[in-house]
């Protein structure tokens, strides 16, 4: 009996280990300013979101690996992948552009077009969690999914400040190739950023069909 609660607290802990690398995800995010404008906070937000992807892949499987799931888990699954997946990310696309206003483009983002599309993603994702909530019953295998899962779209979102980190290594290169190259993607890719947000926002809510990865393995 004692080495059963002991595994019926292991997926648990690993749901709330989301949960905990969203909240360090926003912030982190948050430190993004004048003192800190090298980007170095958001590249760890960014990691923290994907570490939140981990620890969402393993609970459930730590779950049914241990005959532990229930309603309970499943309802703080979604809670929990609210902040990391909805919140997050959203929060990121923010400090991304407001990290990026040196850039020069040909136009900019009015903040409070950039403030909706945060909003819409976040509201996007609530409605996905609990659309799989409702619509998902308990034998479900879990090898499909109806709609893009919140993770994945987190997952784009995440993706940018790490490239950011990347692209801004290049642009110091002694190679005049690499910094041209570097000069192009920086500009592209901060006018790309509100728009894919907003396209992985609508995939959420979406019917499309996706695949489950990780349980066809």
């Amino acid at each position: 009996m004692k080495r059963a609660k002991v595994f019926a607290v292991l997926p648990t802990m690993l749901t709330l280990g989301n949960a905990a690398c969203g909240f360090g995800a926003i912030t982190f995010a948050a430190k993004v300013g004048p003192e800190n404008a090298d980007g170095s906070e958001l590249l760890i937000a960014a990691i923290l979101v994907f570490l939140a992807m981990l620890f969402d892949m393993l609970d459930g499987s730590a779950a049914r690996w241990t005959n532990q799931t229930s309603d309970f888990g499943a309802q703080l699954d979604s809670l929990c992948d609210a902040i990391s997946f909805g919140v997050a990310p959203a929060f990121l696309m923010l400090q991304y552009n407001y990290l990026t206003s040196n850039v020069s483009l040909p136009f900019q983002y009015h903040p409070r077009l950039l403030w909706v599309i945060a909003v819409l993603f976040v509201v996007c994702a609530l409605l996905r969690l609990a659309r799989f909530n409702v619509e998902t019953e308990e034998d479900d295998s879990h090898n499909t999914f109806s709609g893009l899962p919140s993770p994945a779209a987190a997952g784009v979102i995440a993706s940018f400040p790490i490239a950011l980190r990347g692209l801004r290594e290049l642009a110091s290169d002694n190679q005049a190739t690499a910094q041209d190259l570097a000069i192009w993607l920086i500009p592209a890719i901060k006018i790309a950023l509100p728009v894919i947000t907003l396209a992985a926002a609508s995939l959420m809510v979406s019917r499309i069909r996706y695949t489950h990865v990780f349980n066809q393995l």
